[in-house]
């Protein structure tokens, strides 16, 4: 059984070594082109609001997943590349799933689904109108 949660600061640790383990495995695969890495600022950055890390542990508390679910708002339009202004003025406020990962031991046992559920949850509580994956 997994348990869903969001992420903190103290949980960046545990982000930067999940990321690891599935370019690693990636890379074993020749599939490293899959994966962008990501530096500790860029976690920082993301698990403040208006972003959110969804993160899934495993019964033993390993980080087995993680999620970033974000809100690109008009301070940043253009975070939504292939948007034309006059898009984004319809459709928003827009809701973006990016950077899923999933531990190489985790999966194929429907995470990413669940992950997705949580996400559509976590937009309608927050009221948004459209979701794009980034993913």
């Amino acid at each position: 059984m997994s348990n869903f949660s969001f992420l903190s600061p103290d949980d960046i640790p545990d982000m930067l070594a999940l990321q690891a383990t599935v370019m690693t495995d990636l890379k074993s695969k020749g599939q490293e082109h899959f994966i962008i890495a990501r530096e500790t600022s860029y976690f920082e950055k993301h698990v403040q609001n208006p972003s959110a890390i969804l993160g899934v542990r495993s019964s033993e508390g390993k980080l087995i997943a993680q999620s970033i679910f974000h809100h690109s708002d008009t301070l940043n339009p253009d975070y939504i590349k292939g948007l034309t202004l006059d898009d984004w003025k319809l459709c928003y406020p827009v809701s973006t799933l990016q950077g899923v990962i999933i531990h190489p031991d985790a999966q194929g046992q429907g995470i990413s689904s669940r992950l997705v559920d949580a996400w559509i949850g976590w937009a309608q509580e927050k009221g948004y109108k459209h979701l794009l994956t980034r993913i």
